[in-house]
C-alpha cells in the first residue's frame, strides 16, 4: 500500500515539531548549566579529598582511590547528568532519523 502524500507531509510537519521541542529541551537542560556545576563540584572535592588524605598522611598509592571514594556521591550526580544529556541527545538523533526516513518516502512520492 502507497502512502498518501498528505499522510506523509503530515508525519514530517510532525517530525520538525518534535525535534523542535526536544531541542529546546537541551537548550534548557544546557542553559540550567547543572553539568557543567556537577563537573566543577566533582573535580573541587577531589582536589579537597586528595589535600586532607595529604594531611593525614595517607600514603600517596592510595590517594586518589581514597579521595574518589569519599567523593562518590558527586561523582553519581555527575555520572547521572552526563546520562541523562546522551539520552536527550540519542532521542534528538533518533527523531531526525525518522525525518529522513519520512522525507525520502515523500521524495519517493514525488518521483512517481
Amino acid at each position: 500500500m502507497i502512502p498518501e502524500p498528505l499522510a506523509v507531509a503530515q508525519k514530517i510537519d510532525a517530525l520538525c515539531g518534535s525535534i523542535k521541542t526536544k531541542a529546546e529541551g537541551i537548550a534548557k537542560f544546557v542553559d540550567s548549566e547543572k553539568l557543567a556545576n556537577a563537573m566543577a563540584n566533582y573535580d573541587k572535592s577531589i582536589e579537597l579529598a586528595l589535600i586532607e588524605l595529604e594531611h593525614q598522611n595517607v600514603p600517596v598509592t592510595i590517594r586518589e582511590k581514597r579521595a574518589k571514594g569519599m567523593c562518590r556521591d558527586q561523582l553519581f550526580e555527575l555520572r547521572s547528568l552526563e546520562i541523562k544529556w546522551k539520552a536527550m541527545l540519542a532521542i534528538m538523533e533518533a527523531t531526525k532519523a525518522r525525518l529522513n526516513g519520512q522525507q525520502s518516502v515523500n521524495k519517493h512520492l514525488d518521483n512517481t
